[in-house]
């Protein structure tokens, strides 16, 4: 396994975990390894129409968000982001509101 991928099951388990906090229903995910890094897409519960995909790669702190527009954010603002995103806030608004609560 590479640590690609285990560094994007870490997150995937991270935002499960932080999800189950806000009280929201649980994401469906799946993993999608790659040449250097790892996708993950992530569908919001209950709403078929809604997710999106970040990328991670353990050579780099920063995770790439793939929501309408390219996002680049740490780890404690890309749960604060998808928290934000679960609730149904648009993508740029919780980009920019993610710094205010990571």
């Amino acid at each position: 396994m590479s640590e690609d991928i285990r560094r994007a099951e870490y997150l995937v388990e991270a935002a499960r975990r932080r999800f189950v906090q806000a009280g929201l229903p649980p994401a469906e995910t799946a993993l999608d390894p790659y040449a250097h890094g790892c996708m993950v897409h992530l569908d919001f519960a209950g709403d078929a129409e809604a997710g999106l995909t970040f990328t991670v790669t353990h050579r780099s702190d920063r995770i790439e968000v793939l929501d309408g527009a390219d996002y680049s954010m740490s780890e404690s603002e890309l749960l604060e982001y998808l928290v934000m995103r679960a609730r149904g806030t648009p993508p740029d608004q919780a980009f920019t509101a993610r710094l205010l609560r990571a």
